[in-house]
């Protein structure tokens, strides 16, 4: 289910992040992907990181994902 003002996440082993409810990328580099999520920052650590898609509602992130992190 879908809570308001939230992310959804959907991790497909540690190579994808499927990412709906965001509001941009805040930095960005092959190592660390930080995402705005209104009430959540989203932290993606890992190695060889890359946006592989992105629109106004998702985004989805490949590589190899060590960390998903949620701070506030």
């Amino acid at each position: 289910d879908v809570v308001a003002g939230l992310p959804n996440l959907e991790l497909l082993g540690n190579r994808q992040l499927f990412l709906s409810q965001h509001q941009g990328i805040l930095s960005y580099s092959d190592s660390v992907i930080e995402v705005n999520c209104g009430a959540l920052l989203v932290r993606v650590r890992g190695r060889a990181l890359q946006l592989l898609s992105m629109t106004a509602g998702e985004m989805r992130i490949g590589g190899t994902i060590e960390a998903v992190e949620l701070a506030r």
